[in-house]
């Protein structure tokens, strides 16, 4: 699986938080929420100039151009299917998907992201089959 079909499985999935998402299908969706929140940052830093951006303060001056909202939207699109996908990446390794709360802990946050990178099980569990890197809807 690549990129662009990790990013087409996940949002196709949007609500679907049963059944097994891959390793591959997981990390690729993250590293393109992330990237692409870092983009929307880089813009506001680019566009409120360096000193302004960092002098003011989080949020206490507006982001030009309304990219506060685009940047608030685009967290509002990615959060479900990003919790989709991490719940059902859980279940790929035989965790409930409740196990991601553990995140808002700080030892939570090591022991999510090593279960995260954790390989699949190897034969069909309770969540369901072994998931394929690739993308049939």
């Amino acid at each position: 699986m690549n990129i662009k079909n990790a990013i087409i499985a996940c949002f196709y999935k949007y609500f679907e938080f049963n059944g097994r998402s891959s390793r591959k299908e997981c990390w690729w969706f993250i590293l393109f929420t992330y990237l692409v929140s870092w983009s929307l940052e880089l813009m506001a830093w680019i566009l409120m100039g360096e000193d302004s951006y960092w002098n003011s303060g989080y949020m206490k001056e507006e982001y030009p151009l309304g990219l506060d909202i685009i940047i608030f939207l685009w967290a509002f699109i990615v959060l479900i299917p990003t919790l989709a996908v991490t719940s059902r990446r859980m279940h790929d390794i035989s965790k409930s998907g409740w196990n991601q709360l553990w995140i808002l802990t700080i030892v939570g946050i090591i022991w999510v992201i090593w279960i995260m990178i954790k390989n699949s099980d190897p034969h069909p569990n309770k969540y369901g089959n072994i998931p394929h890197d690739k993308t049939s809807f």
